[in-house]
């Protein structure tokens, strides 16, 4: 298997970033390659399953997407099955307003992308996709965090 890990950091409260994602319809936008998230359970708990279509270089995988762990609004630990095997763990820790969020992703690229191109191609083209998901999301959050008022200490 094959490991990336990517690290950023949102400005945007830890809640709202935990919300994001762990609701796969809301998220599936903002992940390069996903087609779609379908037969999606809300909210999510241990045990959790869904449906997800991806594509990548040219070639389409289904599967199952299995909740894991969850420990809101700290750890999110899922794993994939199907056309392509993966595990993926968010970890987020408050940093004054912000959020750090380390995405770490375990994957094994199927028999028939390995065939058609070499491993050493996949891994970049798959560690430039993690880069831009997590940027699109964390461009997201600020975003809408930022046209949202402020809402008073409780």
């Amino acid at each position: 298997m094959a490991t990336i890990t990517k690290t950023v950091v949102i400005n945007a409260p830890i809640e709202k970033v935990f919300s994001l994602i762990t609701d796969p319809e809301r998220v599936a936008p903002f992940i390069p390659g996903l087609v779609q998230a379908s037969h999606v359970m809300l909210p999510l708990k241990p045990g959790s399953t869904f449906n997800w279509e991806y594509q990548f270089l040219g070639m389409s995988f289904r599967g199952d997407w299995v909740v894991e762990e969850l420990r809101p609004p700290h750890l999110y630990l899922s794993y994939s099955r199907g056309g392509i095997s993966s595990r993926w763990m968010y970890t987020l820790v408050k940093k004054e307003s912000m959020t750090v969020l380390t995405l770490d992703i375990d994957y094994g690229p199927p028999a028939s992308l390995l065939k058609r191109y070499m491993q050493s191609f996949i891994e970049p083209h798959t560690d430039k996709l993690a880069e831009a998901y997590l940027a699109s999301m964390k461009s997201y959050l600020e975003l809408t965090t930022a046209s949202t008022p402020s809402q008073p200490p409780k």
